[in-house]
């Protein structure tokens, strides 16, 4: 039994190996949430401004691979509203002029939200997920949004910019 789980060890090691072209990139925006729910046979919806801080890595498939995978932390917060989101996206480089790059990711999300008014557990979210990102240098900025398919959460969009290092 010990050596199968040291072969499942070393197997995901080996799945999970970083190199030389692995990114981090920090980033901190705003964006639009917006979550309806049900009380009392009333239905009701709103939408709130608030800020988001994300921490996302690009990892290539390949070394000089286009394509990446992209796992995500997204934290966002408005007055009322809290959520922490775990996207993974996959996504695809394409270079812009001579330092630029236009990266579109999809994927999915899960994640955990806070909202008063539906209830004070939380639901779980999970859904679709898409991130426009465009790399200049050591700078990026990205759009992302996501949608919830599970509770009567409606999308989030986000706006935001960082460094990459």
């Amino acid at each position: 039994m010990k050596k199968y789980l040291v072969i499942l060890v070393l197997a995901l090691c080996a799945a999970v190996q970083s190199n030389a072209q692995t990114t981090w990139n920090v980033r901190a925006g705003g964006g639009l949430f917006s979550y309806a729910f049900e009380e009392d046979w009333d239905y009701y919806s709103e939408t709130g401004f608030g800020l988001m801080v994300s921490l996302e890595t690009n990892i290539p498939f390949a070394k000089g691979s286009q394509w990446c995978i992209s796992p995500s932390i997204i934290v966002a917060a408005d007055l009322d509203y809290r959520e922490l989101s775990l996207p993974m996206h996959v996504g695809y480089k394409i270079p812009v002029g001579d330092s630029g790059m236009f990266i579109p990711k999809v994927g999915p999300f899960v994640g955990y939200m806070y909202v008063p008014y539906i209830n004070d557990d939380g639901p779980v979210i999970f859904g679709p997920s898409v991130e426009l990102a465009y790399e200049y240098k050591h700078f990026i900025t990205a759009l992302n949004a996501s949608l919830d398919v599970i509770e009567t959460i409606g999308p989030h969009v986000f706006l935001s910019i960082g460094y990459k290092f």
